[in-house]
């Protein structure tokens, strides 16, 4: 016989079972909810997203977000399952991560048509749609993908907050409104530090172009003196803006890549003033005019290594300006960015020509032995591909910075020398297959036939031996208007017997 005592406990040590059972059953489920929340966002940290210009903050922003649409559509409705996966898709077209939204939609079907509203089904479509969102293609305006993510999370994160117990929701009170607060409190310290740090920007920006005007009339200890000063300037303005106050600043969305930008920008303003200040000092380019028709080539090896840190410098500003600039900068920060890119363009390509030009001066100029060059002087009297038909010749030696004109004459000298009629020409293929017919190794004049010089230069190289001149090291081809701009820079010149 069984007691009534023994009969009342059997119920109620079934119910502790049962509910012990649940509880296990809901820790292991929330273990792989947070488990999945983990992967989503280990996956969200290599998405690639810049909300603030800085890898440390958008990766932990980017996996944070993840994590939490992950965990929210755990706990959300069935059907905010269907809008985040289905939104995710059809932003996703064109991208290998569409896959994963589609996955994510295929479970929704699955969870949908059985009627399962399952955490770890949430879980999963939450982890996976989340991937494509956060890797949509350029789609529309600037920011439009951003507006299309949040329109497509919002039901979910909504619907999960929902599901919460009152104590968590007042633990994701408190951490919104500190978050909120915080970034705030960045943004309005950062503005109060950029409006004060912009007086300086713009001082340096007015003194280094007074440098560079001061230093094209010649006076390169003002210039230096001016290119200093801008460095300074420059390096005020950064100090204020990577102040240990102002650098919170580069966690907030949008406002880090003004943080960054300006931060990035006014250093290497600085380091582009001060190699500029030192180049104006040790660069004496005002030395390497001819005199009697020597260049002194211990100047031109002393300015090498100034003009090669200032394309250095250079080429690092462009780098900077590439590397800082968003379509989420404010015209007021993302105009003058433009402004310097394009001053950057102009003044490199002089600079690395400069630098160039001083690399192998030397050694053109026969400072590693004597050099011979043949010149060819073109009239336009008579077109031709290259400009014009050439009139004169010349052979210039070259000896330790010293030019020589050894030789020269009309054209006619050598159309007319001994040996004629047996000159030959074997290349460049090139030239005698498309311009042979113009016979240049009997009428050197036409040698102007081709419009690519370099097949015209290897071709009067080979001609200019057999019509009794020397072995030549390279081919110049300079017509009036050459001569006009060479005349620029020398100024007037007399010529015996005009």
């Amino acid at each position: 016989m069984t007691s009534a005592a023994e009969r009342t406990s059997e119920p109620d040590s079934s119910n502790r079972r049962r509910s012990s059972r649940r509880k296990g059953t809901d820790t292991r489920r929330r273990i792989i909810v947070r488990s999945i929340g983990g992967l989503a966002a280990l996956l969200a940290a290599f998405a690639g997203c810049e909300p603030t210009g800085w890898i440390v903050s958008d990766v932990l922003l980017a996996a944070g977000f993840a994590y939490v649409v992950t965990v929210a559509s755990a706990r959300a409705q069935r059907w905010t399952w269907l809008w985040l996966a289905g939104i995710a898709t059809a932003a996703g077209m064109g991208s290998i991560w569409v896959i994963a939204a589609a996955l994510a939609l295929g479970i929704c079907a699955v969870a949908i048509t059985t009627a399962l509203r399952d955490r770890i089904y949430g879980a999963a479509i939450g982890a996976l749609a989340v991937q494509t969102l956060l890797r949509l293609p350029d789609i529309g305006f600037t920011g439009f993908t951003a507006l299309l993510t949040a329109l497509a999370v919002a039901p979910a994160l909504w619907s999960g907050y929902s599901y919460t117990h009152k104590r968590t929701r007042r633990q994701i009170h408190l951490a919104v409104g500190i978050a909120a607060g915080a970034m705030a409190l960045a943004t309005l310290v950062f503005g109060l530090v950029a409006l004060n740090a912009r007086s300086d920007v713009e001082a340096a920006i007015d003194t280094s172009r007074q440098a560079l005007d001061t230093l094209q009339s010649g006076d390169q200890e003002t210039a230096g003196a001016l290119f200093d000063q801008a460095a300074g300037q420059f390096d005020d303005a950064n100090a204020a803006l990577t102040a240990p106050w102002a650098l919170p600043a580069r966690l907030v969305p949008a406002v880090g890549h003004h943080a960054q930008a300006l931060g990035d920008v006014t250093a290497a303003g600085e380091n582009l003033a001060a190699t500029a200040s030192t180049t104006a000092t040790t660069a004496p380019y005002q030395q390497l005019r001819a005199s009697a028709g020597q260049i002194d080539l211990t100047t031109v090896a002393s300015m090498q290594e100034p003009v090669d840190a200032s394309v250095a410098a250079l080429e690092d500003a462009r780098r900077t300006v590439d590397d800082v600039s968003s379509p989420w900068l404010l015209p007021r920060v993302a105009d003058p960015l433009d402004e310097l890119a394009a001053e950057i363009d102009d003044s490199l390509p002089d600079a690395r020509l400069a630098a160039e030009g001083l690399r192998v001066a030397p050694d053109l100029l026969g400072g590693n032995g004597t050099r011979r060059y043949l010149l060819l002087v073109g009239n336009p009297a008579e077109a031709r591909y290259l400009g014009g038909f050439v009139g004169a010749y010349g052979e210039l030696e070259a000896q330790d910075g010293k030019v020589t004109l050894t030789r020269s004459g009309p054209i006619a000298e050598l159309a007319e020398a001994d040996g004629k009629e047996s000159r030959a020409l074997d290349g460049p293929a090139a030239f005698v297959d498309n311009y042979g017919s113009f016979n240049p190794a009997r009428y050197p004049q036409n040698l102007t036939a081709a419009p690519d010089f370099p097949l015209v230069a290897e071709a009067a190289r080979q001609l200019y031996p057999q019509t009794g001149g020397s072995s030549v090291d390279g081919v110049i081809y300079v017509d009036p208007y050459g001569l006009e701009a060479l005349l620029a820079l020398t100024g007037p010149i007399t010529v015996e017997g005009i």
